[in-house]
């Protein structure tokens, strides 16, 4: 199957259907793994398995038959790596799916919103450093209030 040609974006779900010659172990992987920003998902709907084909192989024992409803591939956009420094020399960046900043932001306010404008994280800082686990895809907005500014900063996982 070639995804070249396919217009791709986050969530592009591919449902697949196979036919299986004989009963045997058959194995899904991916040739050329440099399809950029995307993790290519494979969920197994019959053995409730997901893969990351960009890191592993996926082999399963199939029956000689159809399989019409069992694969699909998702495409999931990876976290934007952020390598910033900010007014104040405050430091930001990401790390899988783990917010880290540094700097003067000891008594500093920090907010992490979600895309629908939502507060999801409120926390005084006490510390010259503060990571947050992003725990859904999406896009944040991170404020960062200190005695003398407000800085944001968009991220996107």
């Amino acid at each position: 199957m070639a995804f070249n040609t396919l217009p791709i974006k986050d969530s592009t779900v591919i449902h697949i259907g196979i036919y299986i010659p004989t009963d045997n172990e058959y194995t899904f992987s991916l040739n050329n793994k440099t399809i950029n920003n995307f993790d290519l998902i494979l969920i197994d709907k019959g053995t409730n398995k997901t893969i990351n084909l960009k890191n592993n192989n996926y082999t399963t024992y199939l029956n000689k038959g159809s399989h019409n409803n069992r694969f699909e591939i998702q495409f999931k956009s990876q976290i934007s790596t952020i390598n910033t420094t900010l007014s104040n020399n405050i430091h930001i960046w990401t790390d899988n799916n783990k917010v880290n900043i540094n700097g003067e932001i000891d008594n500093s306010i920090i907010y992490i919103y979600n895309s629908s404008g939502q507060l999801i994280h409120k926390t005084q800082n006490q510390y010259s450093s503060f990571t947050y686990e992003l725990t859904e895809r999406g896009v944040y907005l991170i404020g960062i209030k200190t005695k003398n500014s407000y800085n944001t900063i968009k991220i996107i996982y």
